[in-house]
């Protein structure tokens, strides 16, 4: 059943119904944090949050964005309590959001594939999912003309770095 439910997530992840608004990302990551808290508090995790600008985006695929980072640096956590930072500068014509996490890490050989659908690097008994939440990270950043990657070090923690426009380019 997840994984019918995870797949139907990511086709649903199309460009084609976008509704594009001025979106606070202040209110956005705060009820992220709401759904999230038990599992932050099951893992004693301390999560910090920078002030975070107003952009144009849909509002509904940035939460998705927003929960599957956050959620990730609580899962992949290693013997310490996760820590999360979220903060965001400016870019020249973009936003750079960067959410960090002191969890297990991800080997460098493996970085440029995470964010391809099904690839897990671990097995169910690890860690469970379904392998798509990266990718449809990646899909959510790619209807917003962004991009997404990550820097990691094993045992170290994760930065997961996406860029989304200041301006929305008009398609017409």
């Amino acid at each position: 059943i997840t994984l019918t439910n995870d797949l139907l997530i990511y086709s649903q992840l199309d460009d084609k119904s976008l509704n594009f608004e001025k979106v606070n990302l202040n209110d956005v990551v705060h009820n992220v944090l709401k759904d999230l808290k038990t599992a932050a508090d099951d893992n004693k995790a301390l999560i910090n949050v920078d002030k975070l600008p107003e952009v144009i985006c849909d509002k509904s695929q940035i939460r998705q964005l927003f929960q599957n980072l956050i959620a990730n640096g609580l899962k992949y956590r290693g013997e310490k309590s996760p820590l999360i930072h979220i903060s965001h500068k400016s870019s020249g014509d973009n936003y750079e959001f960067t959410i960090s996490d002191n969890g297990i890490g991800i080997d460098e050989k493996y970085q440029i594939i995470i964010f391809d659908v099904f690839k897990r690097l671990h097995s169910q008994e690890e860690y469970e999912g379904t392998g798509i939440g990266l990718a449809n990270c990646k899909r959510i950043i790619d209807n917003h003309n962004g991009t997404i990657k990550v820097k990691s070090k094993l045992n170290k923690g994760s930065d997961f770095i996406f860029y989304l426009p200041k301006k929305i380019k008009n398609n017409d």
